[in-house]
């Protein structure tokens, strides 16, 4: 499913007649140069409108007495949604398996169940880079290189791209963005990633009877 910054560059220019230029990333070709930001413009529209299973991350956090395990932007960094349903923690001395209860509140990771010091609370999240470093595949915030790996779906990302830059240039998008716009919608119902809970958002997601009670407070 993953391409590349170059390879979405390089068909949106052909779809649109503007040949297939070798590089985009520092070219001396103004508009070459200007398809890499306008990759990473499309990049950032479509990971934000979308609960993509893509960029789905684990983690295990040590538990410390008392409910509030500090900061979670310090626990999980790159955390952009966590995954309502995958929280669980297991007992430092049974190794059990559970589901407990948390809260987010003023961005502090809360655990309000009964537990011991030790015990591991699991979580499933969804990173906030939809764009990984060719080098070190390290996920990463801005395009860098032409052959940084884009985990969303190329087609999609090309007509995002196509948008982006007939916007800019103050030309015709309706059709490509009803078309990009299809294609996003097409990719969310194929997610798996349906429950999540936003970091961003004041609200308390809906949750399923007898789950766990994961939700944001102000």
């Amino acid at each position: 499913m993953s391409t590349t910054v170059k390879a979405v560059a390089q068909k949106a220019c052909q779809r649109m007649g503007l040949g297939k230029p070798a590089a985009f990333v520092g070219s001396a070709d103004e508009t070459a140069s200007r398809f890499a930001g306008l990759v990473e413009q499309a990049g950032r529209y479509c990971f934000d409108k979308g609960l993509f299973d893509v960029g789905i991350q684990s983690v295990e956090v040590t538990l410390i007495a008392g409910d509030d395990q500090g900061d979670i932007n310090t626990i999980i960094p790159d955390l952009n949604f966590i995954i309502i349903d995958s929280a669980y923690y297991t007992d430092e001395e049974t190794e059990n398996a559970s589901e407990i209860k948390v809260e987010i509140r003023n961005n502090r990771l809360l655990v309000l169940d009964e537990h011991d010091a030790g015990d591991v609370l699991s979580l499933t999240y969804q990173s906030k880079s939809w764009l990984l470093d060719e080098a070190t595949a390290a996920p990463k915030d801005s395009v860098g290189s032409d052959e940084d790996v884009i985990l969303l779906d190329e087609e999609l990302m090309i007509l995002a791209t196509k948008v982006a830059f007939k916007e800019e240039m103050g030309l015709p998008a309706g059709t490509d963005l009803a078309a990009r716009e299809l294609r996003l919608k097409q990719l969310l119902m194929r997610s798996g990633v349906k429950q999540v809970l936003r970091m961003d958002l004041p609200h308390e997601p809906m949750l399923p009877a007898g789950r766990i009670n994961l939700q944001v407070q102000t």
